[in-house]
Protein backbone atom coordinates (compact mmCIF):
# COMPACT_ATOMS: atom_id res chain seq x y z
CA UNK A 1 0.00 0.00 0.00
CA UNK A 2 1.80 3.66 -0.90
CA UNK A 3 0.39 6.87 -0.22
CA UNK A 4 -1.14 8.21 -2.88
CA UNK A 5 0.90 10.94 -4.51
CA UNK A 6 -0.22 14.29 -5.78
CA UNK A 7 -1.59 14.76 -9.27
CA UNK A 8 -1.51 17.99 -11.34
CA UNK A 9 -4.84 19.11 -12.18
CA UNK A 10 -5.51 17.73 -15.41
CA UNK A 11 -7.63 21.08 -16.06
CA UNK A 12 -6.58 23.81 -18.09
CA UNK A 13 -4.27 26.05 -16.26
CA UNK A 14 -4.16 29.67 -15.59
CA UNK A 15 -0.55 30.04 -17.78
CA UNK A 16 -1.92 29.23 -20.67
CA UNK A 17 -4.17 32.52 -20.57
CA UNK A 18 -1.82 35.11 -18.93
CA UNK A 19 0.54 35.81 -21.01
CA UNK A 20 -2.32 37.28 -23.70
CA UNK A 21 -4.31 38.69 -20.69
CA UNK A 22 -1.28 41.00 -19.25
CA UNK A 23 -0.90 43.38 -21.86
CA UNK A 24 -4.80 43.65 -21.18
CA UNK A 25 -4.86 44.32 -18.07
CA UNK A 26 -1.74 46.49 -18.02
CA UNK A 27 -3.92 48.98 -20.32
CA UNK A 28 -6.03 49.19 -17.12
CA UNK A 29 -3.14 50.38 -14.92
CA UNK A 30 -0.96 52.53 -16.97
CA UNK A 31 0.29 55.64 -15.22
CA UNK A 32 0.74 58.98 -16.50
CA UNK A 33 3.44 61.22 -16.16
CA UNK A 34 1.90 62.41 -13.04
CA UNK A 35 1.84 59.14 -11.47
CA UNK A 36 -1.73 58.91 -11.71
CA UNK A 37 -4.13 56.91 -13.97
CA UNK A 38 -5.93 59.67 -16.16
CA UNK A 39 -8.69 60.03 -14.48
CA UNK A 40 -10.06 62.96 -12.20
CA UNK A 41 -10.92 61.80 -8.22
CA UNK A 42 -12.42 62.78 -5.25
CA UNK A 43 -10.06 63.86 -2.12
CA UNK A 44 -10.47 61.10 0.58
CA UNK A 45 -10.27 64.22 2.90
CA UNK A 46 -12.09 67.39 1.56
CA UNK A 47 -14.50 65.38 -0.20
CA UNK A 48 -13.61 68.38 -3.00
CA UNK A 49 -12.80 67.01 -6.64
CA UNK A 50 -9.29 66.98 -8.07
CA UNK A 51 -8.26 67.54 -11.75
CA UNK A 52 -6.28 64.22 -13.13
CA UNK A 53 -3.30 66.23 -13.71
CA UNK A 54 -2.88 66.75 -10.08
CA UNK A 55 -1.21 64.29 -7.31
CA UNK A 56 -2.41 65.94 -4.32
CA UNK A 57 -5.51 67.76 -3.43
CA UNK A 58 -5.16 71.69 -4.08
CA UNK A 59 -7.34 72.69 -0.91
CA UNK A 60 -6.13 70.29 2.00
CA UNK A 61 -2.78 69.16 0.47
CA UNK A 62 -3.82 65.01 1.07
CA UNK A 63 -1.21 63.21 -1.48
CA UNK A 64 -3.26 60.81 -3.60
CA UNK A 65 -2.52 57.26 -2.57
CA UNK A 66 -1.70 57.84 1.09
CA UNK A 67 -2.71 55.85 3.56
CA UNK A 68 -5.21 56.01 6.31
CA UNK A 69 -3.27 57.38 8.80
CA UNK A 70 -2.44 59.84 6.48
CA UNK A 71 -5.88 60.95 6.15
CA UNK A 72 -7.24 61.18 8.98
CA UNK A 73 -4.26 63.11 9.69
CA UNK A 74 -5.20 65.92 7.50
CA UNK A 75 -8.77 65.23 8.57
CA UNK A 76 -7.54 66.68 12.06
CA UNK A 77 -5.69 69.37 10.45
CA UNK A 78 -8.62 70.65 8.62
CA UNK A 79 -10.50 70.47 12.27
CA UNK A 80 -7.73 72.31 13.57
CA UNK A 81 -7.31 74.79 11.22
CA UNK A 82 -9.41 77.91 12.28
CA UNK A 83 -8.04 80.27 9.66
CA UNK A 84 -10.00 81.51 5.98
CA UNK A 85 -7.95 79.01 3.90
CA UNK A 86 -7.64 75.56 5.74
CA UNK A 87 -4.03 75.08 5.53
CA UNK A 88 -2.80 78.67 6.32
CA UNK A 89 -1.13 79.46 9.47
CA UNK A 90 -2.70 81.11 12.48
CA UNK A 91 0.93 83.16 13.22
CA UNK A 92 1.59 84.15 10.04
CA UNK A 93 -0.65 83.44 7.96
CA UNK A 94 0.73 81.82 4.82
CA UNK A 95 0.48 78.58 3.06
CA UNK A 96 3.08 76.75 4.56
CA UNK A 97 1.39 74.36 7.23
CA UNK A 98 2.07 70.71 7.45
CA UNK A 99 1.52 67.64 9.50
CA UNK A 100 4.20 64.71 11.02
CA UNK A 101 3.32 61.97 13.60
CA UNK A 102 5.87 61.71 16.26
CA UNK A 103 6.77 58.26 15.27
CA UNK A 104 5.80 56.91 12.09
CA UNK A 105 2.32 54.84 12.35
CA UNK A 106 3.80 51.84 11.04
CA UNK A 107 6.43 51.44 13.63
CA UNK A 108 4.24 52.75 16.48
CA UNK A 109 1.51 50.03 15.39
CA UNK A 110 3.43 47.23 13.84
CA UNK A 111 6.72 45.37 14.56
CA UNK A 112 7.61 42.76 11.52
CA UNK A 113 4.17 41.24 10.72
CA UNK A 114 2.79 41.42 14.41
CA UNK A 115 1.26 43.80 16.18
CA UNK A 116 2.67 45.77 18.92
CA UNK A 117 1.76 45.72 22.55
CA UNK A 118 1.11 49.59 23.32
CA UNK A 119 0.26 50.17 26.99
CA UNK A 120 1.11 54.22 27.35
CA UNK A 121 2.83 55.78 25.11
CA UNK A 122 1.06 58.21 22.58
CA UNK A 123 1.08 58.55 18.98
CA UNK A 124 1.35 62.35 18.44
CA UNK A 125 -0.24 64.55 15.43
CA UNK A 126 2.14 67.60 15.09
CA UNK A 127 0.54 70.72 12.73
CA UNK A 128 3.70 72.97 12.31
CA UNK A 129 4.18 75.79 10.00
CA UNK A 130 7.42 75.35 7.27
CA UNK A 131 7.72 79.46 7.29
CA UNK A 132 7.38 80.45 11.27
CA UNK A 133 7.93 78.27 14.32
CA UNK A 134 4.27 77.39 15.04
CA UNK A 135 3.84 74.39 16.20
CA UNK A 136 0.88 72.62 17.86
CA UNK A 137 -0.02 69.06 19.12
CA UNK A 138 -2.47 66.92 18.88
CA UNK A 139 -2.97 63.42 20.36
CA UNK A 140 -3.48 61.08 17.52
CA UNK A 141 -3.81 57.54 19.63
CA UNK A 142 -3.89 56.97 22.87
CA UNK A 143 -3.95 53.02 24.56
CA UNK A 144 -6.75 52.10 26.58
CA UNK A 145 -4.82 51.28 29.38
CA UNK A 146 -3.35 54.86 29.56
CA UNK A 147 -7.22 55.77 28.99
CA UNK A 148 -8.02 53.84 32.20
CA UNK A 149 -5.56 55.36 33.75
CA UNK A 150 -6.59 59.00 33.25
CA UNK A 151 -9.91 58.17 34.23
CA UNK A 152 -9.03 55.84 37.49
CA UNK A 153 -6.53 58.45 38.57
CA UNK A 154 -7.89 61.92 37.45
CA UNK A 155 -4.30 62.88 36.02
CA UNK A 156 -2.20 61.37 33.64
CA UNK A 157 0.81 59.09 34.01
CA UNK A 158 4.24 61.67 35.20
CA UNK A 159 6.83 58.73 35.03
CA UNK A 160 8.65 59.47 31.59
CA UNK A 161 10.07 55.69 31.29
CA UNK A 162 5.88 54.62 30.96
CA UNK A 163 5.08 57.15 29.09
CA UNK A 164 7.74 55.06 26.49
CA UNK A 165 6.26 51.61 27.43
Amino acid sequence: DQPATPTACAGPSFRRFAPPLLPLLAAFYTHGDSGLVGYNWTCLVCDSGVDKKLEYCPKCGYLAGANGYEIDARKMLLKHAQCEHSLDCPKCSKRKIDIKFSKPPQEYYYVGFKGRLVLFEILYLYIFCNNCQYQHEIEFDVPIPRKIFRWAMKRDIKNEYLKRI
